[in-house]
């Protein structure tokens, strides 16, 4: 049987169509593009550690600004800035350094 890839079934749908339980599924996929995806209201902290809990190294980029800043942490900045350099103009002042 074929594995689904929820993450990308995600970005074909409206946001509208998007559930919290889709969100879920996916944030196991530990694919840290699923950000690019979401409806800001599903990027929550628990959501965002599934994601993160796993050492995915794919080659897609995500946007860190589409993370609210608030939810922003030193981790996930540093991830987003590994993953592109663009990231870095989105990282919170207090977490930049050299």
């Amino acid at each position: 049987m074929k594995e689904i890839n929820m993450t990308r079934a995600i970005s074909y749908l409206p946001e509208k169509f998007i559930t919290m339980e889709m969100a879920e599924a996916a944030a196991k996929e530990h694919r840290a593009e699923l950000v690019n995806h979401l409806p800001e209201s599903m990027i929550t902290p628990d959501i965002l550690d599934t994601i993160f809990e796993g050492e995915y190294s794919g080659w897609e980029s995500w946007s860190l600004s589409r993370i609210p800043e608030e939810k922003r942490n030193r981790d996930i900045c540093l991830r987003a800035v590994k993953a592109d350099k663009g990231n870095f103009f989105h990282v919170p002042e207090r977490y930049r350094n050299g």
